[in-house]
């Protein structure tokens, strides 16, 4: 597992890393001895006010457009369409 799956892994299952890392993102990484890199870095800091969200939240957020309306998960041809 690398560290980007470490920390994913951490930030699901443990309410205290989650928490911490919502106040205190290096802190919470430093606890777990997790080394992310400069790219893993911006792309968790850019997701850290979703991840203050309650889970209900969250998901409304991701399946929804900018715009507000619904995902549309349907709307795209089928894998069959894709196949010869």
């Amino acid at each position: 597992m690398n560290t980007l799956e470490s920390f994913l892994s951490y930030l699901m299952a443990d309410t205290h890393f989650r928490a911490t890392f919502i106040t205190n993102p290096g802190a919470a990484l430093a606890a777990r001895g997790l080394t992310l890199t400069d790219a893993e870095r911006e792309l968790v800091e850019r997701l850290r006010p979703l991840l203050a969200l309650p889970a209900e939240s969250l998901l409304q957020h991701l399946l929804e457009e900018p715009d507000g309306d619904p995902w549309q998960w349907d709307s795209y041809p089928s894998l069959a369409a894709y196949l010869p």
